[in-house]
């Protein structure tokens, strides 16, 4: 069963109860179900397809569980950066990694906006209000389907690239 499989089942079997808990706010398995569905069709409006790498640089939130459930349900690897990192490590890991997305927080918008500056054709995703160049998490949200979206291929696995600390050299992607 497929991660994405997962969030849909348990929305199925437990819909009222709590799926997420963070700072205070709660979302239960059908509210995740919903919110990583319409975050999922959203990304493949914008072209993403099964493999594309979307850069996560956000803090532990209920808007980072629901981009990774979505990214498992749309076939986009997860590429998650700690909010700790250094600019230039954050420039190195998208450089590396190639995105076609990166969602972010906006405490995080200079690091991630000057990040991304030379990559081409990268997408910046913010979790509140957009600035130029930039695209809304909600908006982005809204425009797509509440539905599932389409199965993934059956020997599709691959679902995120963390990477190492570097402590012998530059960071390497695990996938």
């Amino acid at each position: 069963m497929k991660l994405g499989d997962l969030v849909r089942t348990s929305a199925l079997r437990y819909p009222d109860r709590e799926a997420v808990v963070c700072a205070g706010t709660r979302i239960s398995f059908a509210k995740l179900d919903h919110r990583s569905n319409r975050l999922a069709n959203g990304l493949l409006g914008l072209g993403q397809q099964p493999g594309d790498r979307v850069a996560l640089y956000l803090p532990n939130s209920i808007q980072l569980v629901v981009a990774m459930a979505a990214l498992a349900k749309s076939g986009g690897v997860m590429v998650p950066l700690s909010t700790r990192l250094a600019p230039p490590e954050v420039a190195y890991m998208l450089s590396h990694s190639e995105p076609m997305a990166v969602i972010f927080s906006p405490e995080l918008r200079d690091v991630a906006r000057q990040a991304a500056a030379g990559l081409a054709g990268v997408r910046l995703i913010v979790t509140a209000h957009a600035g130029p160049g930039e695209t809304a998490l909600e908006d982005l949200m809204e425009a797509g389907a509440d539905t599932a979206p389409p199965a993934l291929p059956a020997g599709f696995d691959d679902l995120a690239i963390c990477y190492t600390s570097g402590t012998t050299g530059r960071p390497k992607g695990a996938v």
